[in-house]
């Protein structure tokens, strides 16, 4: 096995326990990924759980046809995956998971605002919304293709939530920030006492300065569905 393959999946079962222990996956939900080359990914197997995920437990799946290069099955959900890596040319790591605030939010069909604090102006600044459809089908990889591009975040309807990065640490910290937006807003709303945003001159300060991370150049607070 190609040493660059070996660390990759050892930061993929890393991400996984990460998930699990952090209560951000349960049971069999959700699947993970990572680009190994222009033609080839990593993708957790059929019927895996992040919590008991190793190394071994890994496709190594076609780009292309979502054929299997081993034999181990990949998730059913390729196409959403796939839609990721063709689409986002930055995209290196990807994480469907379904925490239970965002997916209470992806069931009212709602996004959360961004400009509440630190890490979710910097790592929510880009939200879409994608429609249902039925999990690995065609058409929910065609939903997140469509907005892929310019959407890091996305929110599955009734589903629950895939994003992607750079860095497995980012997209980590993109499923964590959006778990706690969602969480503070369910709280918000169910004790009655009213969250405040940062105003809009603050955020565009904020993203302006650069000053949490650079970033890349593409508008902040954008949004997509609904």
């Amino acid at each position: 096995m190609p040493e660059r393959e070996a660390a990759l999946r050892q930061e993929l079962v890393r991400a996984a326990r990460y998930l699990s222990d952090r209560d951000l996956t349960w049971g069999s939900s959700g699947n993970l990924s990572a680009r190994i080359d222009d033609g080839h990914i990593l993708l957790s197997g059929t019927g895996t759980w992040m919590r008991y995920m190793e190394s071994h437990e890994f496709a190594v799946v076609r780009l292309g046809d979502g054929s299997a290069v081993d034999a181990i099955r990949p998730s059913k959900e390729f196409p959403m995956h796939a839609a990721i890596y063709r689409n986002a040319s930055e995209a290196r790591f990807a994480i469907h998971s379904a925490p239970p605030y965002t997916t209470w939010f992806a069931c009212t069909h709602r996004r959360p605002e961004s400009g509440l604090f630190i890490e979710s102006m910097h790592y929510l600044d880009r939200i879409a919304e994608v429609d249902y459809a039925l999990p690995g089908s065609a058409a929910l990889g065609e939903g997140v293709a469509a907005v892929a591009a310019d959407y890091p975040v996305m929110i599955l309807r009734n589903h629950g939530v895939i994003v992607y990065d750079a860095t497995v640490r980012d997209a980590l910290m993109r499923i964590e920030s959006l778990e706690l937006a969602c969480r503070l807003a369910f709280l918000s709303e169910s004790s009655g006492s009213p969250l405040h945003l940062l105003p809009p001159e603050k955020i565009r300060a904020f993203h302006e300065s650069r000053a949490y991370k650079p970033q890349e150049d593409k508008a902040y607070g954008a949004q997509e569905g609904g």
